[in-house]
Order: C-alpha cells, then structure tokens, then sequence
C-alpha cells in the first residue's frame, strides 16, 4: 500500500509541477494550495516508510534547487519555492542558493543577499510580484 500511495504521490507532484513548466497551461490558485498539501503527505509517508523508501518522494532540496533553475517569469517557482523554505534548514537552504550562484567563496549573508534581491527585481511583473513577495517576506524572517 506504501509503495502504491509513494507513487500516487509522485505522480500529482509531477502533475502539478509540469502544469507550472507549461506557460500554455493556466493554473489557478487552489493548485498552489494543493501542492503544499500533497507536500505534507510526502512528509507523512517518509515518516511512515522510513528513509528509504520516503526518499523516493519528495526531496526538498532537490526540488527546491530544481525550482530555482525555472524561468523568473513563471509564478510557479515561487509557489513551488515558498511551499518548500519550511522544509529547509538554513544550511540546505544555503547549499540551494550556492549551487545557483557563481561563487563557493561568498558569505552567507552575500549569497542569501543576491538571492533577494533576485526577487525585489520581480516587482515589476504584476504577474509574480504578490508571490514573490511572499517569499521575500518568509526570506527576510529567516
């Protein structure tokens, strides 16, 4: 039953991400909603299943350095992005955001700094600007 319910899991995940991937697809806001949902029973199982098995789930980190490769035009990464900071220490976080970045050699604060301000840049796109400031908001209290 794990095994069946790890790949309905996987299969709504990669549902929803595809449809934010495809800017002819329009997703309205209760997906969004739904993918921090199916999240939370990513989590569960990983709980119930143990590491092995739950890895085969969702791995935050993977999908939140996937999430930053996406286009700053789709409002998707940042749903994607602010569903998945809870699920992120500082130090996964830190490594996301290094990866991304050209240099290993930057502070922290240098590296969480540039990736803010990725984001006030987004102000201007009506289309992403609530979102993404959310994620500034979530970002600044960290």
């Amino acid at each position: 039953v794990a095994a069946i319910t790890i790949k309905v899991v996987s299969g709504i995940i990669s549902t929803i991400t595809g449809l934010w991937d495809d800017p002819t697809q329009q997703v309205s806001g209760p997906l969004y909603n739904t993918y921090g949902t199916i999240l939370d029973v990513s989590d569960s199982l990983r709980k119930l299943t143990g590491p092995s098995e739950g890895a085969a789930v969702v791995d935050p980190l993977a999908s939140f350095q996937s999430a930053l490769k996406v286009r700053a035009d789709r409002r998707g990464k940042y749903h994607t992005m602010l569903a998945l900071l809870p699920r992120l220490g500082d130090a996964e976080l830190l490594q996301a955001l290094r990866a991304t970045q050209t240099s290993d050699s930057e502070s922290s604060t240098a590296v969480f700094g540039q990736f803010v301000q990725s984001l006030i840049v987004t102000a201007n796109n009506p289309k992403i600007c609530s979102v993404s400031g959310d994620l500034f908001a979530v970002m600044a209290s960290r």
